[in-house]
C-alpha cells in the first residue's frame, strides 16, 4: 500500500489512519527511523506485554527524551 503525505512546518507528517490501523501503530508509541538506500524506512517498536494493570513498565520509553 502506498499513500502520499505532506510534509510540514518542521518536518511533521501524519501517518494517514489507514496505515497506522494496518500495522497496529498507536498514539504514543515509539518509531525508529532508518534511511535505507535512499529510502525512509519507519518501524513501530515492538513493546513486551504490558504488566497487569495495563500500565507500561516505568521508563519503557526512555526517560528525558522527548517523543512526539
Amino acid at each position: 500500500m502506498a499513500v502520499k503525505v505532506v510534509v510540514g512546518k518542521k518536518g511533521c507528517t501524519i501517518i494517514p489512519k489507514s496505515i497506522r490501523e494496518l500495522v497496529g501503530i498507536k498514539e504514543g508509541d515509539v518509531l525508529t527511523l532508518t534511511v535505507e538506500n535512499g529510502r525512509i524506512v519507519l518501524e513501530p517498536e515492538r513493546r513486551a506485554s504490558l504488566p497487569r494493570g495495563g500500565q507500561e513498565a516505568q521508563g519503557a520509553r526512555g526517560e528525558g527524551e522527548e517523543v512526539r
